[in-house]
């Protein structure tokens, strides 16, 4: 809380979210956008 998001990423997630789309990012700052739905292919799994 506190910082702001890129305006090319809050594009992107309005645009993902508008068209019911799942991004795939691995940039931790989009977790922060409500409703969007997300998916990191370079996560590891613990």
């Amino acid at each position: 809380k506190g910082t702001l998001l890129e305006d090319a990423d809050i594009l992107i997630a309005a645009t993902a979210i508008a068209r019911d789309l799942t991004l795939v990012s691995h940039d931790s700052d989009m977790l922060r956008v409500p409703g969007l739905k997300l998916e990191d292919w370079l996560a590891t799994e613990e």
